[in-house]
C-alpha cells in the first residue's frame, strides 16, 4: 500500500516541490508531473548541494542523512561546497569602499 515513484518524481515532486519549476521547452514531457501530500512545502537551498553532492562537480563521498542532525548536515555540505568553489578576495585601496582619509 505504499507509493512508489521514480528518483525524478522523489527529486523534483517531493524534494524540490516548493521551489520554481525549470522553464526549459523541454521540460513539460521530462519531468515528472505527480503530486504528493508529502511534498516539501517550504524551499531550502541546502537541498541543491545535498543533491548534487554525488556528481563530478560534489564531493568525492555521498553522506548518508539522519533525521536528527539534518539541518547540521545539510549545512555542512552547503559550507563544504562553498568552500571548494568560491574564492573571496579584498582590495585595499583605489576600490570604492569608502574608509579613505580626507
Amino acid at each position: 500500500g505504499g507509493d512508489v515513484f521514480t528518483l525524478a518524481e522523489l527529486e523534483h515532486n517531493v524534494l524540490r516541490a516548493p521551489s520554481c519549476r525549470p522553464k526549459s521547452f523541454f521540460s513539460k514531457w521530462v519531468l515528472p508531473k505527480s503530486s504528493y501530500s508529502f511534498a516539501l512545502t517550504t524551499a531550502d537551498y541546502r537541498l541543491n548541494f545535498a543533491l548534487s553532492c554525488g556528481s563530478a562537480s560534489g564531493l568525492a563521498t555521498v553522506p548518508v542523512y539522519q533525521p536528527t542532525l539534518l539541518g547540521a548536515q545539510l549545512d555542512a555540505v552547503a559550507s563544504a561546497f562553498l568552500a571548494r568553489t568560491v574564492a573571496v578576495s579584498c582590495r585595499s585601496g583605489g576600490g570604492g569602499g569608502g574608509g579613505g582619509t580626507a
